[in-house]
C-alpha cells in the first residue's frame, strides 16, 4: 500500500493490507494519515488495534526528524482483545515500528466499556475511536469514548469517529456534550466523522 501525503512524505507498507469488516475502511487510510501528518499530535490514543495503528505508527516515525528530536509522540493503543494486539505487534515488528506504539490491552467490563480505572494519558491531542467493538443489548458501547476521555482534552484535541453513519446518534450526542467543538464528516462507504474545537 502506497501513501502520498503531505509534507512530501511518501511511504509504501512492507505487508500489504487486507480490508474487512474488521479492519477500517481503505478510503478512511489516507483520511488517518494525513491528519496526522498535518495536525502533528504530541499525544495520540486510539480505541481499537490493527491496521491504523500501523498507519498511525508510520506518520509518526516518518515525521520523527532528526530536527524534531528522537520522540516525536506518545502514542498508546487500547485494545480489549490479546490476539489482535499480538497480531498488530507482530505487524509493527515486521515494519520496524514496534516501538512507537505502547499497547494496553483492557478487557471490557459487563457495561461493555474498556476495564480502565483511568486514562493512560493526562492530555490528549488526537483520540481515533474504532472500539470497543463488543456491544451490550444492542447499544454502541463507543459511546462511553467521549465521558471517559473528555476531562483530558484540550482546546487543540480532534476526535476521529470510523462507522459515524452506523452511529450518527453518537456524534450528535458528542457535539451536544462538547458544545465548542463541531463535525467535518467524511463520506467514505461507513462514514466518518472529525470533532475538533481549533
Amino acid at each position: 500500500m502506497r501513501l502520498q501525503l503531505p509534507l512530501s512524505l511518501d511511504f509504501r507498507l512492507k505487508r500489504p493490507a487486507r480490508f474487512d469488516e474488521f479492519t477500517i475502511e481503505e478510503a478512511l487510510v489516507p483520511i488517518l494519515a494525513n491528519l496526522i501528518a498535518t495536525r502533528k499530535p504530541m499525544v495520540v490514543v486510539e480505541l481499537g488495534s490493527g491496521l491504523s495503528t500501523v498507519v498511525i505508527a508510520k506518520v509518526i516515525e516518518l515525521l520523527s526528524l532528526p530536527t524534531m528530536g528522537p520522540s516525536f509522540a506518545t502514542f498508546v493503543s487500547i485494545d480489549e482483545d490479546e490476539r489482535y494486539v499480538r497480531r498488530t505487534r507482530a505487524w509493527l515488528q515486521a515494519e520496524g515500528l514496534v516501538h512507537r506504539v505502547a499497547f494496553q490491552v483492557a478487557p471490557c467490563a459487563d457495561n461493555g466499556w474498556y476495564g480502565l480505572p483511568e486514562s493512560p494519558v493526562q492530555s490528549l491531542d488526537f483520540l481515533f475511536v474504532d472500539g470497543p467493538s463488543s456491544r451490550v443489548e444492542g447499544d454502541n458501547v463507543r459511546a462511553s469514548a467521549l465521558s471517559f476521555f473528555k476531562p483530558h482534552l484540550t482546546a487543540t484535541s480532534a476526535i476521529l469517529v470510523v462507522d459515524a453513519k452506523r452511529d450518527q446518534w453518537m456524534v450528535r450526542d458528542w457535539l451536544d456534550e462538547w458544545p465548542h467543538a463541531r463535525a467535518t464528516y467524511y463520506d467514505t462507504e461507513r462514514g466518518a466523522a472529525l470533532l475538533e474545537v481549533g
